[in-house]
């Protein structure tokens, strides 16, 4: 049957990906997605951007920009983020790969932030049709970056300075929105750091009586707050228009032995294909089948085991 095969966050896990691409087995009715974050943390950066690259250029699959991807790009331009998150792995390249990494970074630009197919929407983390309309200016009909003042325009200064709705908009889409605990709430995230911020579910619609712990997302077992929210005015929270793949968020399946479509459900209609393989958890693809008139057939899950590295 024809569709699309979304895979998650890959970070350097190319023997996980290979394994995972033969299971799927290559079809002329099916592409492959990539949702971003191909590169930092595993130990094999260099081949996965390789292979997704020549997928790519072979038609056989598109890649959209992940926030690391993004990062990556700032850091070779001397730009500043929104919150400076400068140890990435992938800039190593330019000490031992000169050659390969200042060309990755080029390619790394070409890559759509979004994909808006007809039955079906990718985008790293968040879907938000205003922020969308918001960055619209800066991209192409496919959604790749025009040229470098999109990247100018949503980072900020060494010296720093007012963020920008650019730089926020951006933010948002790559990296998923995030709300302040009220004061004297925090969390313990996976890494052990203690977060007054949490990442919320930027689907959902919320009431009056919307409490923090129901709309806090990726936060593992961590015990969050059931205040109810402060204000509810401008929520994201909306029906997407269509089903929705993203990456970003780290998740952890049930059983260790497989993803299951309960796993990978955010909503019936939002489906997360990261499944934390750089940490021991598994690569997963979320595969849409689509009907003869494009509309969405079915949605399943593959996924293989994170190696140890």
């Amino acid at each position: 049957m024809k569709g699309y095969d979304v895979i998650g966050d890959v970070h350097g896990c190319y023997d996980e990906l290979c394994e995972l691409l033969d299971k799927i087995g290559e079809s002329s009715e099916r592409k492959l997605i990539f949702v971003g974050d191909l590169i930092d943390r595993g130990p094999k950066q260099k081949e996965c951007v390789t292979l997704v690259r020549k997928l790519v250029e072979q038609n056989k699959a598109l890649c959209i920009m992940g926030n690391h991807e993004y990062n990556a790009i700032l850091k070779r331009m001397n730009l500043r983020l929104k919150k400076d998150l400068f140890a990435l792995p992938f800039c190593d390249f330019v000490d031992s790969d000169r050659d390969f990494y200042y060309d990755a970074i080029e390619w790394m630009k070409t890559l759509p932030l979004w994909l808006d197919l007809p039955s079906l929407g990718v985008v790293h983390a968040c879907w938000n049709s205003r922020l969308m309309r918001i960055l619209a200016s800066y991209l192409d009909s496919e959604r790749r970056v025009k040229n470098d003042s999109f990247f100018v325009d949503s980072s900020k200064e060494a010296s720093g300075c007012t963020i920008t709705k650019i730089a926020d908009a951006a933010e948002i889409i790559l990296k998923g929105s995030e709300l302040i605990l009220p004061e004297g709430e925090f969390f313990v995230d996976k890494d052990g750091k203690k977060r007054k911020e949490i990442r919320y579910k930027w689907w959902q619609t919320v009431t009056e009586d919307t409490r923090y712990c129901d709309i806090a997302l990726s936060v593992g077992d961590a015990v969050i707050t059931d205040k109810k929210l402060g204000q509810i005015k401008g929520w994201i929270g909306k029906e997407p228009p269509k089903l929705i793949v993203v990456g970003h968020y780290w998740l952890r399946s049930r059983s260790p032995d497989n993803v299951s479509l309960e796993d990978a459900a955010f909503s019936d209609k939002v489906f997360c294909s990261d499944f934390s393989c750089v940490k021991q958890g598994r690569l997963a693809a979320i595969r849409v089948d689509l009907n003869s008139d494009d509309s969405v057939g079915g949605v399943s899950v593959e996924s293989v085991a994170s190696r140890e590295f």
